[in-house]
C-alpha cells in the first residue's frame, strides 16, 4: 500500500507540475501576444500620421520635447497632418488636423500612456483645443524620438517654430521611434519596439528649394 501510495503521489505532482507549467507558457504567449499587438497598432498608427505630415497656413508645425510630467525617459511631439480620424458625424477622416502624442502618468498595470489627441481643423485656431486625448499604448516604460535633418544630422528634439536655424519652418526627412513596454517578468529588460518614417512632406519642401 505504501509503495502504490508512493507512487500514486509521484505521478500526480508530475502531471500537476506539467499542468502548471503548460497554463504558465500559454499565459505569458498571451501576454506577449497582447503587447506586440499594441506596440504593432501604436507604430501603425504613428507612421501613418507622420507620413501624412503638411503644412497649415503655409507654414509647418513640427515640435518633439522631453515630457514635462512624465520625465526624461519619455517624449512627446505634436504636428499638422491629414490624417485626421473622424469620431463625429459632421467630421470628414482624412482633413487637417493638429495632433499631439503625449504621455501621462501611470497606469492601472504599471508603466505610463501614450495618448494620441487628434485635433481638426488646425488653420482654425482654438477650436477643439479642449479635446482629451486617446489611450493607444499602456504600460510604457519609456517613448522616445530622433530626427534625421535634410543634412543627415541627427537631433533628440525638433521645433520648426522656436528652434534652430535648420529647424525653422522645416520637419525632418526621417523620424526614428523607439517604444519600451514594461516586462512584467524582468523590470529591467523592457520589450522593445523600434522603426523608421520617412517624411514626403520633406523631400517636397527640398526639391522646391
Amino acid at each position: 500500500i505504501l509503495i502504490a501510495i508512493f507512487i500514486l503521489v509521484t505521478v500526480l505532482s508530475t502531471v500537476y507540475a506539467a499542468y502548471r507549467g503548460t497554463f504558465r507558457i500559454i499565459n505569458d504567449s498571451e501576454r506577449d501576444g497582447e503587447i506586440y499587438g499594441m506596440a504593432r497598432n501604436t507604430m501603425l498608427r504613428i507612421i501613418k500620421d507622420l507620413s501624412a505630415v503638411t503644412k497649415a497656413g503655409g507654414t509647418f508645425k513640427f515640435i518633439s520635447r522631453a515630457s514635462e510630467s512624465a520625465g526624461a525617459n519619455f517624449r512627446e511631439i505634436a504636428f499638422t497632418s491629414r490624417a485626421h480620424l473622424s469620431w463625429a458625424e459632421n467630421e470628414s477622416s482624412g482633413t487637417l488636423a493638429e495632433i499631439t502624442y503625449y504621455v501621462d502618468q501611470e497606469g492601472p498595470e504599471g508603466g505610463a500612456r501614450l495618448l494620441r489627441r487628434d485635433i481638426p481643423n488646425a488653420e482654425a485656431g482654438n477650436e477643439g483645443q479642449d479635446r482629451k486625448g486617446f489611450v493607444i499604448c499602456e504600460g510604457l516604460y519609456s517613448v522616445t524620438y530622433k530626427f534625421t535633418d535634410s543634412s543627415g544630422q541627427e537631433h533628440d528634439s525638433w521645433d520648426s517654430t522656436a528652434g534652430a536655424t535648420n529647424e525653422r519652418n522645416m520637419i525632418p526627412t526621417i523620424a526614428s521611434i523607439e517604444l519600451k513596454i514594461v516586462n512584467p517578468q524582468d523590470k529591467e529588460r523592457p520589450y522593445r519596439f523600434a522603426t523608421k518614417v520617412f517624411l514626403p512632406a520633406a523631400n517636397a519642401v527640398a526639391v522646391q528649394q
